[in-house]
């Protein structure tokens, strides 16, 4: 029955309420992103990186990554007299300025307040990965077991790639030569 099947199957375009779908991601997006986040991306990518830092923006930075703000703000007014230093927001400079002043002692606070921008997470799935290996790992049977234990066993877990590349015949060579008190291996 080919028409039978044709009608089951047969799409229905339902109008979709373009503000209503704009709104909700929008409210998404404000719900992930909240506006301190939203501030300190503008301070570093808007401002820092063209060097148009203002006194609200050496606060923000000297709050949220406990920075010394005089010291900041003469580390920035130094860096706008050197005429070496690319002018642009993108994370290429970002990368460019990390490498020129982490083998400067001028610039501790500048260089910190990129370290630590660049290592905030963009999401939270590799804490929800781990948490979900958690599961897998602590179940009934295994409850009982000490933290140090559920920690090797979950860095096994999260590191799975690096673990299968592990020889377990060289393993057992080095297991076999410890002595008997030395018969735990550090991870």
């Amino acid at each position: 029955m080919p028409g039978m099947r044709s009608q089951l199957f047969r799409l229905r375009i339902v109008p979709i309420n373009l503000e209503y779908l704009l709104d909700d991601l929008y409210n998404g997006l404000e719900n992930r992103f909240n506006q301190e986040t939203l501030n300190l991306i503008s301070t570093i990518i808007g401002r820092l990186i063209e060097l148009k830092t203002e006194e609200f923006d050496i606060e923000l930075l000297s709050r949220k990554f406990v920075l010394n703000s005089d010291e900041l703000g003469g580390e920035l007014r130094l860096l706008r007299s050197l005429p070496d230093f690319v002018v642009e927001p993108s994370n290429k400079t970002i990368h460019q300025w990390l490498e020129k002043l982490s083998t400067s002692k001028h610039f501790v606070n500048v260089n910190k307040a990129l370290k630590l921008f660049s290592t905030i997470p963009v999401t939270s799935c590799s804490c929800e990965r781990a948490f979900s290996k958690l599961s897998l790992v602590k179940t009934k049977l295994r409850s009982c077991m000490l933290q140090e234990r559920l920690d090797a066993m979950i860095l096994i877990f999260l590191e799975q790639e690096l673990a299968s590349q592990i020889n377990c015949e060289d393993v057992i060579d080095e297991f076999k030569y410890l002595h008997p008190f030395d018969r735990r291996l550090e991870l």
